[in-house]
């Protein structure tokens, strides 16, 4: 009878302590243990990691779309439609052009997004993407979305009309280098795709003169950490790229970024 209870009662630690860890491993993984996290400390306006971060690689990104497709290039770093933008991105004005797949250029985790209602009815999405080195890239004007990405969308607050305001998708989920985000439609309003590319190890150049720094303070969060992503191209994409006519003819190449 001893035996019995003996038993019983290594069964039951047994239990609890498979149970135990079970709820450990859940609780590590909803605090995103496996990543090394960044936030923008608004305090000291500057952006920190949540464990010492590894080094990074060469800077070299594939374009998210087929370059093949693109009839002009937005440059990051310049005032188009009366805002300033860090961001560059690409125009195919090619009305045979249409449905274009975006994939992620690194491996990392989603870190916000945004769905919002623009003109014509239809919702647009935004995310960003950080690697666990330090290197950010915010994608726009997303519509149709990848299974994954739709989970993710479903997580974000209703869709309001010009609200672009991110929401933070915690507990993070991975994305594979050249996973599909999503598929760019042409809507009424939008005939591009919005791509950043933010290093947040460290300010950029543009930043150091201190009339840009005044200018730029409130949203030193992407505007002091913005790259000109044309010179992290592999070299065929880059001439390409840089050959390709400037998406705004206000503005042309002119960029804070791109020297």
């Amino acid at each position: 009878m001893k035996k019995y209870y003996a038993f019983i009662i290594i069964v039951i630690v047994f239990l609890l302590g498979g149970a135990s860890l079970t709820i450990f491993r859940q609780k590590k993984d909803t605090q995103n243990s496996n990543f090394v996290t960044w936030k923008f400390n608004r305090d000291t306006n500057n952006w920190e990691s949540s464990k010492t971060p590894p080094k990074c690689s060469a800077l070299i990104f594939e374009t998210p779309i087929n370059l093949s497709k693109v009839t002009s290039i937005l440059y990051p770093g310049q005032y188009r439609g009366g805002n300033y933008k860090p961001h560059g991105g690409f125009r195919y004005d090619n009305p045979k052009v249409n449905n274009l797949k975006v994939t992620s250029p690194i491996a990392g985790y989603v870190q916000d997004g945004n769905r919002r209602i623009v003109s014509n009815g239809a919702v647009e999405y935004n995310f960003e993407i950080i690697n666990s080195c330090g290197i950010m890239m915010r994608f726009d004007h997303l519509t149709n979305l990848s299974p994954e990405f739709k989970k993710l969308a479903e997580r974000l607050p209703k869709p309001i009309k010009g609200d672009s305001r991110t929401t933070v998708l915690s507990p993070y989920v991975s994305v594979k280098k050249g996973e599909w985000i999503g598929t760019q439609t042409k809507t009424d309003v939008n005939f591009g795709l919005d791509w950043g590319v933010y290093d947040l190890r460290k300010e950029n150049k543009a930043s150091e003169n201190p009339a840009y720094r005044k200018e730029h303070q409130e949203y030193s969060r992407l505007n002091f950490h913005a790259l000109c992503w044309l010179n992290n191209l592999p070299s065929k994409e880059q001439a390409i790229a840089k050959k390709l006519p400037a998406g705004d003819e206000n503005v042309g190449k002119k960029s804070d970024y791109c020297y």
